[in-house]
């Protein structure tokens, strides 16, 4: 179930990296590693527009989104949320 709960959460991270790219003109997701502290630290980054400074304290409340109506259901980084909770982050 650990590795099950991994994998959402990087499907939904890159799926949201990617939908924000989709909006830039580079439209580019970039996945790195990194070493810190004896911890793996996974950095995913997009060259999206992102994200207002009015909304850093909501979203990951659920089905706060900023998509249109239609595209999102704001469901997304709560999960991700819930599931390294979950994890122990």
């Amino acid at each position: 179930a650990r590795y099950q709960d991994l994998y959402r959460v990087f499907i939904q991270l890159l799926t949201n990296a990617a939908h924000a790219a989709a909006e830039s003109q580079e439209k580019k997701v970039f996945v790195r590693f990194e070493d810190k502290f004896d911890k793996l630290v996974i950095l995913i980054e997009d060259t999206g527009p992102g994200i207002d400074e009015r909304n850093t304290q909501t979203i990951f409340h659920p089905f706060f989104t900023t998509k249109d109506p239609g595209k999102g259901t704001g469901l997304g980084l709560t999960l991700a949320k819930n599931l390294i909770q979950r994890q122990g982050g």
